[in-house]
Formats: C-alpha cells, structure tokens, sequence
C-alpha cells in the first residue's frame, strides 16, 4: 500500500544517525527535561522520548535535535 504524501520515512534524511548513534545517546546520564532528571528512549523510533524520570510526563523530539541538546546543551532538554 503507497504512503499518503505527508508521510516520509526519516531514516533516509542525510543527518539522520544510525543505531550506534542511538543507542549512545540513550545512554546519556544527566539528562534534564526543564531542570528535573529524564532519560531518553526509543532507540528504534523514528522520534525519540524524553521522559521525566518519575514518569510524569514526556516529549517527543527528533533525533538531529536530541543529539543537538546531548552535544552542545550538556543534555539539558526545555519546553517552551
């Protein structure tokens, strides 16, 4: 069955890291969602979770920007 237009597979985005990748980044120990502990999860998803680490909430982000938050923000996630 085709895909409807508005979908597309972001696997095939040039930026988009590869399992290694993920699974180091999931594995990443201080992270932060607005200054409470969190962690990151769903290696195989297409959109990752951050998740508060007492399960009371979460956000989806993409992969480009949770490496962006991991490597240049010292894993500390925000929502606006």
């Amino acid at each position: 069955m085709p895909r409807a237009p508005f979908q597309r597979n972001v696997r095939h985005l040039p930026d988009f890291p590869d399992r290694e990748e993920r699974t180091a980044l999931v594995r990443t120990r201080g992270v932060t969602l607005n200054g409470r502990p969190a962690r990151i999860a769903g290696i195989s998803l297409d959109f990752p979770v951050v998740s508060y680490a007492d399960g009371s909430g979460s956000v989806e982000y993409s992969w480009q920007a949770v490496r962006l938050v991991v490597n240049q923000r010292g894993a500390a996630f925000r929502t606006s």
